[in-house]
């Protein structure tokens, strides 16, 4: 054989190891890869649930039908609906402000139960004949009326009562510890709610303010609001945070597997201890808490775990 038929036959070889191998590569990870989200279509919505059917449009309303035990209701819900466990198992339309408006009106639905902000889909709605419920959880007042308002539609005030007990001997048993610190003639720690930073804190961190419902949670565990302003949040800097003057800064960060929490916790609680560190060194020191778990971002039945978790810090 020449030289040219040599080098001829020599690439043959070669493309065809690369194609063998391309081919070798493409089946493993067409076995391996992930498959692509599927678009939820009327057929895969087989729940067939009593009437009235309910759309939930939010993780709190979920989380209340359970507690009135009407989970059985619930035709749909929408992202963010994972607790209880079960409720990760009901057919998911996905963004509550992206929905599917072509497979939403093929649903029988009866109710939906949407917040505030939903203004768009609540027209939506009520123009489609559908009986709207607005549940403002913003205060926790706001909280308490719109489980009440859910609970007297499925006649289930039995199971909003004895909700209400339970927070009734919560924020009894928080008042009690109030009162005798006040006569020891000690002042309520103050107390600022963190909800979202960039993890070296180079931008601005948003903290609660005394219109959102951790302002009412604060004060109900027997302690004082750190950032008095009038609004729901605020954008701060880290030292306009370090001037108000906290005695503890209770960061909620996103909710993580339960393996993953104490470690996840730690380091964030850690970067925290790390930055004020490098601040001066004759400011008061200020108590750091991470909650990672979903009940302390959700205003639901849950705000009592919320609540009691608060009055532990406080009263430390």
């Amino acid at each position: 054989m020449d030289k040219k038929k040599l080098f001829i036959a020599t690439a043959i070889a070669v493309v065809l190891v690369v194609l063998i191998g391309a081919i070798i590569v493409g089946v493993a990870c067409s076995d391996t890869a992930e498959p692509m989200a599927k678009k939820l279509t009327l057929e895969d919505i087989d729940r067939i649930p009593r009437r009235p059917s309910v759309l939930c449009l939010s993780p709190s309303f979920v989380e209340i039908m359970y507690r009135i035990n009407r989970e059985d209701h619930i035709i749909a819900v929408t992202e963010g609906c994972d607790f209880p466990s079960d409720a990760k198992t009901l057919p998911n339309l996905g963004s509550s402000i992206d929905l599917d408006w072509e497979l939403v009106e093929q649903l029988p639905i009866d109710v939906v139960m949407l917040t505030p902000s939903h203004k768009i889909e609540h027209a939506r709605f009520a123009k489609l004949g559908k009986k709207v419920i607005v549940g403002d959880v913003v205060s926790l007042d706001s909280v308490i009326n719109t489980i009440w308002t859910i609970g007297l539609l499925f006649n289930e005030e039995d199971f909003v009562e004895q909700w209400m007990m339970e927070l009734d001997l919560a924020l009894t048993v928080l008042k009690k510890k109030s009162v005798a610190r006040d006569a020891r003639g000690e002042e309520a720690p103050k107390v600022l709610f963190v909800l979202g930073h960039e993890e070296d804190f180079s931008g601005k961190i948003i903290v609660a303010g005394a219109r959102l419902f951790y302002g009412d949670v604060i004060v109900k565990a027997g302690g004082v609001n750190a950032f008095q302003g009038a609004v729901e949040t605020a954008a701060i800097t880290f030292e306009e945070l370090v001037a108000l003057k906290p005695d503890i800064v209770i960061d909620v960060v996103p909710p993580v597997d339960l393996f993953q929490r104490l470690e996840y916790e730690s380091k964030i609680k850690s970067s925290w201890e790390e930055r004020l560190s490098k601040g001066e060194k004759n400011q008061q020191p200020i108590k750091v808490e991470v909650f990672s778990e979903s009940w302390a971002r959700r205003p639901g039945p849950r705000v009592i775990e919320l609540i009691n978790n608060v009055g532990k810090i406080v009263f430390q």
